[in-house]
């Protein structure tokens, strides 16, 4: 029973800033559109599971899409190049779990399903925040990742 399912989706998503202090009135000059905060043009998806051995299945997912944009900004919140002109790393993580599912005695058809996973398995540095200020000593430095972690969960099924 082997199930493996991808997507890829290509899209474009723009509108026109919205909530700066230094930006043109919209009624006097046109204003361009731009990509919004969580444009990702490119993003692939793939995930599957599969039966191992004496009942034990395994399943994993992948995901990776481009970065997200980001606008530069100086120490007084004018924009510096254009509105979310920047983009994030691209992103990608790996995730991977294995399940052993044994029928509870007296249960009356029902199970119980034990599950060990790892999220990030390769510990990829997947960064969800820039230092986006162009007068700071960090300027464009990456920093809060998701590192790998492992989780367990055990479940009681019905028939």
């Amino acid at each position: 029973n082997l199930r493996f399912l991808a997507s890829y989706v290509y899209s474009s998503a723009k509108a026109r800033p919205s909530l700066a202090l230094d930006f043109p009135d919209p009624a006097v000059e046109r204003v361009p559109e731009v990509p919004v905060d969580w444009n990702t043009p490119h993003r692939f998806l793939a995930w599957g599971y599969f039966p191992l051995f004496s009942g034990v299945d395994a399943s994993f997912s992948l995901e990776g899409r481009t970065g997200f944009p980001f606008t530069v900004l100086d120490d007084l919140n004018h924009v510096v190049g254009g509105y979310n002109s920047r983009h994030l790393p691209a992103y990608f993580v790996t995730n991977a779990s294995v399940e052993k599912q044994i029928p509870i005695p007296l249960g009356k058809g029902k199970r119980m399903a034990f599950r060990i996973g790892v999220t990030n398995l390769f510990n990829r540095f997947n960064p969800r925040f820039v230092d986006r200020n162009v007068n700071s000593p960090h300027f464009l430095a990456l920093s809060d990742s998701s590192r790998r972690h492992f989780s367990a969960r055990v479940r009681i099924l019905k028939k």
